[in-house]
């Protein structure tokens, strides 16, 4: 019996290690896409706005390049969005960034607007091909949700190491 388990076993562990060797094409392009999972970093900030939610919901990408950029970024948002509303709030998490971090690092902003607080979002995984970089992003949609509305900030990091795109694309999954 003790053979037969460890016969079946081994047969599956060959059949798993086999499936890690597997590369998928881009079925458009035949290159092999890039994709980058350790190196970005990805926080949800809720930032509500302050004259009432859109009618049909946000989800915009923003490529923040420069402490400049950020900045500016904050000037004409901070009108539209209550940027205090979190804790930590978004003005509390972007005095991390300085010069240094946009020598090594991209910034994204994406907005999302939601018919419901409890609605959360993650960055399944970040690809880059033909000098696009899609953005995954999953919606998780409890059972039973609040009725009230959200805004958040989801906020990525993305090492500019080795990444070599001239645009950017959400895709919401």
């Amino acid at each position: 019996m003790k053979r037969i388990i460890v016969i079946v076993l081994g047969v599956m562990m060959v059949f798993m290690l086999s499936a890690c060797d597997d590369i998928e094409m881009d079925d458009r392009t035949g290159t092999t896409p890039l994709v980058f999972g350790t190196d970005y970093e990805v926080e949800n900030i809720r930032t509500e706005p302050l004259m009432g939610y859109p009618e049909d919901g946000v989800e915009e990408v923003y490529w923040i390049e420069s402490l400049s950029d950020l900045e500016t970024y904050v000037q004409e948002y901070e009108v539209i969005f209550d940027f205090d509303w979190d804790n930590p709030s978004f003005y509390e998490h972007i005095e991390q960034y300085d010069e240094a971090f946009f020598d090594e690092y991209h910034l994204f902003f994406i907005i999302v607007d939601e018919p419901s607080g409890s609605i959360r979002h993650g960055i399944e995984e970040i690809t880059a091909a033909e000098g696009v970089l899609n953005i995954h992003m999953s919606r998780s949609i409890p059972e039973m949700g609040t009725m009230d509305m959200a805004c958040w900030h989801v906020v990525i990091e993305l090492d500019k190491d080795a990444h070599d795109f001239h645009s950017v694309e959400l895709i919401v999954e």
